[in-house]
């Protein structure tokens, strides 16, 4: 088994639901680490995270409108696993362009 480690990056975050990260066929993988990061200088902005199980074909939210100040980022260090096919997905539900994400995978395959 060979383990990769991968990084998944939105530059932008849109205001619906836009994968950051889907797990491929073949492979296990764990997200290690989420960072949302306010681009804005000027206000508090919101983000949200969900996780899609593509074997049971629902959506989980893992975080809710989690407000971030200005200039700062928001960490989410705590492992999710996924399985082929399941995502990673965040909105920024104050406008694109307010928000960038980030997260840190390792694949096993």
């Amino acid at each position: 088994m060979a383990h990769l480690f991968k990084n998944a990056a939105l530059e932008d975050v849109l205001s619906t639901d836009t994968d950051l990260y889907t797990c491929p066929a073949a492979t296990q993988s764990s997200v290690h680490t989420l960072i949302l990061s306010n681009k804005t200088g000027t206000e508090t902005v919101k983000g949200t995270v969900k996780f899609y199980d593509s074997s049971q074909d629902i959506q989980v939210i893992i975080l809710k409108d989690a407000q971030i100040e200005e200039g700062n980022t928001l960490l989410f260090d705590k492992p999710i696993n996924l399985e082929v096919g399941d995502k990673i997905q965040v909105i920024s539900e104050d406008g694109i362009g307010k928000l960038s994400a980030f997260a840190s995978v390792l694949e096993v395959v």
